[in-house]
């Protein structure tokens, strides 16, 4: 019985990715595109506190653009040197984590959850990448339930963030050739 509640509950996340998928295409602006990702991830993967942190290209430093659930208020603008962290590394690298316990995870560095006074105990993170750029990261702390994030879980948030960063990278062009049509009078 429980397994096919859990094929259920797998069900339900693959319908919201498919809305998830209709509302990145349809993005016109960065902020549109960030704002629906992070309702979407809310109801699909229901964490304690979930952020987009997007990447300084020059300085490889992360900052706290969306932060929603515990401590958001205190994280919202807050930056994150070159590899600190989870977050860090998860850029660094390009690649997806599930941390289950991050006091025993050397790559957790505790000073946000000082900042903010709230509890980190599990992770999951994904960057934000296509094939020649990281533009950021999402991460996702602690599920209400309790639970630990799931190998599903890790595949499709990483298909969700894998979409937004073509999104993004689309919108990223956009403003570059709208730049140039208004800059180049021969365009």
């Amino acid at each position: 019985m429980d397994e096919d509640n859990g094929q259920y509950d797998d069900l339900v996340k693959l319908s919201f990715f498919s809305d998830i998928g209709k509302t990145i295409t349809a993005a016109r602006s960065l902020n549109e595109l960030l704002s629906a990702i992070m309702e979407q991830i809310g109801s699909i993967f229901a964490p304690a506190s979930w952020s987009i942190l997007l990447r300084n290209h020059r300085t490889g430093e992360l900052s706290f653009v969306l932060v929603t659930g515990a401590g958001a208020e205190d994280l919202r603008g807050k930056t994150l040197g070159k590899g600190q962290g989870v977050a860090g590394w998860i850029a660094e690298n390009g690649l997806p984590v599930i941390i289950d316990d991050v006091d025993r995870d050397p790559r957790f560095n505790p000073a946000m959850d000082q900042a903010t006074g709230f509890r980190t105990e599990s992770i999951i993170g994904v960057p934000l990448k296509t094939r020649t750029r990281v533009f950021g990261v999402i991460e996702l702390i602690n599920r209400l339930s309790g639970q630990h994030f799931s190998t599903f879980d890790l595949k499709l948030l990483t298909t969700i963030a894998d979409y937004a960063a073509i999104a993004m990278e689309k919108l990223y062009y956009i403003q570059a050739l709208r730049r140039t049509a208004t800059t180049d009078h021969l365009t």
